[in-house]
């Protein structure tokens, strides 16, 4: 059962990656299918006890004040709650932290303003300098989700 939960994770996953890649947006229907498959999972295929249920319940709060900070899109906070259901919180802030990383170097490779603007703000911050608000860019995500995602279940099925 756990390989076709995490299976079913993945389906959503890609679906999100590939719209996010082409619209920089994550569409509201696959936060809602995530959310109750997860649920449908979770109280009827590979019943857990409620009480475990409402713990996740309390961690999707937790993720959406976390969103009220603003350092990820909607959609992108949306997303972690999903696969904060199906694989708990803990392992969802690690594809959550990877996938960040991930798109960092990727950019920083890709862009190498990007490269210089990171070590002057880092300069900056050093030498207790006023920093420097630059245009910040909308970058896909979702992608990067999916591999880390791909990652933890891999981990999660073998290790």
């Amino acid at each position: 059962m756990l390989y076709i939960k995490l299976g079913f994770l993945l389906i959503l996953l890609g679906i999100a990656a590939i719209k996010d890649y082409k619209t920089n947006k994550i569409p509201n229907y696959i936060f809602i299918v995530g959310l109750l498959s997860a649920l449908i999972f979770d109280l009827f295929l590979s019943p857990i006890p409620l009480k475990n249920i409402f713990i996740k319940g309390m961690w999707l709060v937790v993720i959406f004040l976390f969103g009220a900070l603003r350092l990820l899109g909607i959609g992108d906070i949306k997303l972690w709650m999903v696969i904060s259901s199906y694989i708990g919180f803990v392992k969802s802030a690690v594809v959550i932290f990877l996938s960040s990383f991930l798109l960092i170097i990727v950019n920083v490779i890709k862009d190498r303003e990007n490269f210089k603007l990171v070590f002057l703000t880092f300069s900056q911050i050093i030498n207790k300098q006023e920093i420097k608000i630059v245009e910040q860019k909308a970058y896909p995500l979702a992608p990067y989700i999916l591999f880390s995602s791909l990652i933890m279940c891999v981990y999660i099925c073998f290790i």
